[in-house]
């Protein structure tokens, strides 16, 4: 929910808050991510783990699950309370399944964001499925692998959730964004 400050910014204007969107998990009853934060853009980037799924459709682009999304949220596209900014990686996708919303995808739960006070940059802290955690610079349309890669480790995804078996000697890393800090 959007809330509205009062004239000197200092406490809540007793405005009702007007609902944003929905952007999490019904599949799943953990790694929900969500943490919300405006960039130096002025855009609202929003974080949505894979919901305690096997982390397939991390991949696919068609769901929030496992992405960071950035919106507009002081315009609206029609039938949202907020806009899809036209910059996104994704916006002009073809396949009407893909989530023009997704800015990065592949996260596993990425609970943490942090921008660069200089630069603008935004990283991001995403928590691994076996054993390791991982700090990465956010680039635009990324992807960071899950669960075909967790951080710098092959991940076994060819089974369900919880019976995975890492590490994984080897697996196709094209199109796949190493972590910044595993």
């Amino acid at each position: 929910e959007e809330f509205v400050a009062d004239a000197n910014h200092e406490k809540d204007s007793g405005k009702a808050p007007k609902k944003v969107g929905e952007f999490c998990c019904k599949d799943g009853p953990g790694h929900n991510g969500q943490y919300i934060m405006f960039g130096k853009d002025r855009m609202l980037y929003v974080t949505v783990g894979d919901g305690n799924s096997d982390g397939r459709d991390t991949q696919t682009r068609t769901t929030l699950l496992g992405t960071v999304s950035r919106i507009d949220v002081d315009h609206a596209d029609p039938g949202k309370n907020y806009a899809i900014p036209t910059d996104n990686p994704f916006f002009n996708d073809t396949d009407p399944k893909v989530r023009k919303e997704i800015w990065s995808y592949g996260w596993r739960q990425p609970y943490k964001l942090s921008t660069d006070a200089k630069t603008g940059e935004i990283w991001v802290g995403n928590v691994g499925g076996w054993n390791e955690d991982h700090v990465s610079l956010m680039k635009k349309g990324a992807n960071y692998g899950w669960p075909i890669t967790e951080a710098t480790t092959c991940f076994d995804n060819s089974k369900t959730m919880f019976q995975y078996t890492a590490p994984k000697a080897d697996c196709t890393r094209a199109g796949i964004t190493a972590p910044s800090i595993p």
